[in-house]
């Protein structure tokens, strides 16, 4: 099985925030990233180097992502290159007739996965380790990380006899 260190995602989303948040949670999981803000920069990369996904964000300036997916699909070098859909506006006028098209498949294949924002980065990461097939690294824990913040918000509010318990409790 492909590990997720051999892998190269590229991240194609116009909002710079969101851009960083999806390339951090994916590098924290071991992936290689590239980003792009829209569908022609994201054209520029892919006639550079090859990836192994692409996610697209529907609504973009410039070249939105379902004219993106379009030429993804179309271009023999991408075409089977997996794409996943991610977007906020999957039910709203901005992107409703995109999603739409793109999902039901007819003139082009439908897209390998679909997330709605806001997304999870957990679920990010697992969604794309998925459709790729990859096995996470084994340092990927982002559940243990959530427990610890749980646990060190619990402790900044903790007495000084709970904290000597706790002290106690992890020799």
């Amino acid at each position: 099985m492909k590990r997720s260190d051999s892998t190269t995602i590229l991240v194609v989303d116009d909002e710079p925030d969101i851009q960083t948040f999806f390339c951090t949670a994916l590098e924290d999981a071991g992936f290689r990233v590239l980003a792009a803000a829209n569908g022609a920069a994201a054209g520029r990369i892919l006639g550079e180097r090859p990836v192994d996904l692409v996610t697209v964000d529907l609504v973009m300036p410039t070249e939105s992502g379902l004219e993106l997916y379009r030429k993804l699909r179309a271009d023999q070098r991408t075409a089977g290159v997996p794409v996943l859909v991610i977007s906020a506006h999957a039910r709203d006028e901005l992107g409703r007739r995109d999603f739409r098209d793109i999902i039901r498949g007819e003139s082009i294949p439908a897209p390998d996965g679909y997330l709605e924002k806001p997304v999870d980065p957990v679920v990010l990461v697992r969604t794309v380790a998925q459709v790729l097939g990859v096995q996470l690294s084994p340092f990927y824990r982002p559940e243990a990380d959530a427990l610890r913040e749980e646990l060190l918000s619990r402790l900044h509010e903790a007495d000084l006899e709970t904290l000597y318990r706790v002290r106690n409790l992890l020799r």
